[in-house]
């Protein structure tokens, strides 16, 4: 993954994210109309990526979990999920 290339598109494609905003604003959708439009467009970019390839994403972003998320996470690094939400606490986690 080329996180500079990633980087640069962000940049060249931030008129794109501002015509998005506003298309967003002006259809006055519900979080779960959002949520729908978000999901079906990030599902061929979020299935292209190896989320375990370069961690960019954890260590960059706010990323959000669901209590399953969490579990697979617990058996996969074998540590108990307790004590993922107690540090994820430190790190303003706010719930499942």
């Amino acid at each position: 993954m080329d996180l500079d290339f990633i980087a640069a598109e962000a940049v060249r494609r931030f008129d794109d994210y501002q015509a998005f905003v506003h298309y967003v604003v002006l259809q006055e959708q519900s979080d779960e109309e959002l949520d729908t439009l978000v999901e079906r467009i990030a599902a061929p970019i979020v299935e292209a990526i190896d989320c375990t390839r370069c961690a960019n994403c954890c260590r960059n972003l706010d990323i959000y979990l669901t209590e399953a998320d969490g579990a697979r996470l617990a058996e996969a690094i074998d540590v108990p999920l307790s004590s993922i939400i107690d540090h994820a606490e430190t790190l303003s986690f706010s719930g499942w």
